[in-house]
This record gives C-alpha cells, sequence and structure tokens, in this order.
C-alpha cells in the first residue's frame, strides 16, 4: 500500500522531513512568506527514492495552509482512497479530528503525526555570584505597523527606473518600503491593479501602461 505524507511545513519546519516512510510520496505544503527548504534536504528525499510535491500557498490568513492542506488531502484520497495516509503536524486540535473522519467515516487510513524535535544540547552554567537586584526595565513598545496609501505607494513606483516585474517581486518591494503587513501590502496592490496603474497576467507578470519605456528588472 502506498504511504502519501502531507507535511504542514509552516508549522514543523526541517524536522518534519525527518524519519518519513519509505518509498513513499511526499507533498510539502510551504507559507506565503516562508522560504523553500534547502536544496540538499529535497535532494536527500529524491536520492531516498521518495516523491516529492512542493505546494507553495500564496495567500495569507488564519489557518490559511491548514485549509489547503485538507483540499488537497481530499482530493488526494479521491483519485487515491486505497493509499496510507500520514500528516505531519503539531497541530492536534486542526488535524487529528479530521485524521479520525477520513478513517472511520471514508474508511481510508489516516493520521496525524508530530515530527520528533532534537532538544537543544545544554551547556552546564558557570556559577556565578549572587546578582544585585536590578530594576525592572520599562516595558518595551510594540511597534505598530504603518500603513499606506495606494496613492503613496503609486508615487513611490513612478520614480523607480526598474520597477519589479512579478507580482511576488513587487508585493516584497512595497512590504520592505513601506513597512506594512503583508495583508496591507496585498490591499495596496489590489488598489493599484484595479486604478490600472499596474497589470498582472495569468503567469503573474507585471507591466505598468501608464509609465513610458520602463526597463525591464
Amino acid at each position: 500500500m502506498q504511504t502519501i505524507v502531507l507535511i504542514d511545513y509552516e508549522n514543523v519546519g526541517s524536522p518534519g522531513l525527518e524519519a518519513l516512510p519509505e518509498q513513499c510520496r511526499v507533498i510539502l505544503f510551504i507559507g506565503r512568506a516562508q522560504p523553500l527548504p534547502k536544496n540538499e534536504l529535497i535532494e536527500k528525499l529524491l536520492n531516498d527514492g521518495k516523491r516529492v510535491e512542493i505546494v507553495k500557498i500564496a495567500g495569507v490568513g488564519k489557518d490559511n495552509l491548514d485549509h489547503h492542506l485538507a483540499l488537497y488531502l481530499g482530493k488526494t484520497i479521491a483519485l487515491e482512497p486505497q493509499a496510507n495516509y500520514i500528516i505531519i503536524s503539531s497541530d492536534k486540535s486542526g488535524f487529528d479530528p479530521l485524521a479520525e473522519h477520513v478513517t472511520k467515516v471514508l474508511g481510508t487510513p489516516c493520521k496525524r503525526q508530530t515530527p520528533n524535535k532534537r532538544p537543544p544540547k545544554q551547556r552546564a552554567a558557570p556559577k556565578q555570584p549572587p546578582a544585585k537586584p536590578a530594576q525592572k526595565p520599562a516595558p518595551a513598545k510594540t511597534p505598530k505597523a504603518k500603513s499606506a496609501t495606494a496613492a503613496q505607494a503609486r508615487a513611490f513606483l513612478e520614480t523607480e527606473r526598474h520597477p519589479p516585474r512579478t507580482r511576488e517581486k513587487l508585493l516584497r518591494h512595497l512590504e520592505r518600503h513601506f513597512a506594512t503587513l503583508a495583508a496591507q501590502t496585498d490591499a495596496l496592490f489590489a488598489s493599484l491593479e484595479k486604478d490600472g496603474f499596474i497589470k498582472v497576467d495569468d503567469k503573474g507578470r507585471v507591466t505598468y501602461p501608464t509609465k513610458n519605456a520602463l526597463p525591464a528588472k
């Protein structure tokens, strides 16, 4: 029986790629702002005979990746109902009931598994003389995320000689410049597209119709 492993990489990171069943198929779910695993980790999986599929989530939002994982689980079960399914995630409350339902109601073996994270080695701390009581520091202020308007974003991009030419690069460019949250940056992008300042094709490539003779970046 084939084993298909769905990994919530946003939740477990690289430890989720360790101790996988032999000759299994791996579907790796990665969040929008999360870097891809190192090449050597993927190459090791491939060299061990594992089939790897990477699903990079584009959107943001609470439990966004979990919803995508559940969607792919249902789709894959419909195509391969005889396989054995393992979800690697530390999210017990989210995936344990789902795995139980799939097993008992749909009749397809499914379980959630928490990766074994190796605890860091602790060094013995040198003995220190008793420290004098110190005054409690003032609580640090949490910086508030800045907000920007579509007009400000447009004015900024008008000054750029080489504005980004893909959706992902433009999102990161605006996010860094205005120090906004990802959701606010997505809203800026949508406003620029609605106003016609930018156009995006089905491959995520961006053009600037109102700017003259822009060199490609």
